[in-house]
């Protein structure tokens, strides 16, 4: 197999990388953001969301560059329906933090303090699984380097295991926090209240979108 590798040509992974680093950085922003809105310090989340809006540029800049340079007759260390199934699950996490700083930019909402410790608490478990997704990209070169066998097999298997249980606990964590918003509904006014329950999906969203983008390694690494 290792034979078979020499011929391929450069290994997209670092480009992948790059833009994974850029998707960490934007997703990164909801943490400050989200405890921004708990303290509705509405400056503050502007700013955020903001940011948030221009690191999601900047990586679909760099997914755009990725897909107009992939080789298309040449063949690659993995499927280029692979690669392009990965950056759009990096995509989607981008898409969902600038998402989130939209819809916390609407309106300032005065939460119960049962809220605010559950809505802390799950976003924080939500930017976590991304940042455990990125420890995945990381090793997809050396993965590529050990010809997609040996102890790196092993490792990044570990670390698909560890996002999958971690986003799982997330969902949790969003049960919990949607089921609090129901009880506490009458503490909010109608628009308030579908506010709140579209906020927590997306921040739950950011976590699916990283794990969705895990399992489709996890499917490389089962070929």
């Amino acid at each position: 197999m290792a034979m078979i590798f020499n011929i391929f040509t450069k290994s997209p992974f670092g480009s992948i990388q790059e833009m994974m680093n850029k998707v960490i950085k934007c997703a990164g922003v909801v943490d400050p953001m989200i405890d921004a809105f708990i303290s509705e310090d509405t400056d503050k989340v502007k700013k955020d969301a903001e940011l948030c809006s221009k690191l999601e540029y900047e990586a679909d800049k760099i997914k755009d560059e990725i897909r107009l340079n992939m080789p298309r007759s040449i063949l690659m260390p993995v499927a280029r329906e692979d690669i392009l199934h990965i950056l759009s699950a990096q995509d989607s996490i981008a898409d969902v933090a600038e998402d989130i700083g939209i819809l916390v930019s609407i309106k300032k909402i005065r939460l119960p303090d049962e809220i605010k410790e559950k809505l802390r608490e799950f976003k924080n478990k939500a930017v976590d699984v991304v940042k455990k997704s990125g420890l995945v990209v990381e090793k997809l070169e050396i993965l590529r380097e050990s010809s997609f066998g040996g102890p790196a097999v092993e490792e990044i298997t570990k670390l698909l295991d560890d996002v999958n249980i971690q986003e799982h606990h997330t969902d949790k964590l969003q049960f919990a926090l949607t089921k609090s918003i129901l009880d506490y509904e009458d503490k909010f006014n109608k628009a308030e209240f579908i506010l709140m329950l579209k906020i927590v999906e997306n921040i739950g969203g950011l976590a699916n979108a990283a794990e969705k983008m895990c399992n489709r390694i996890r499917l490389i690494l089962a070929r």
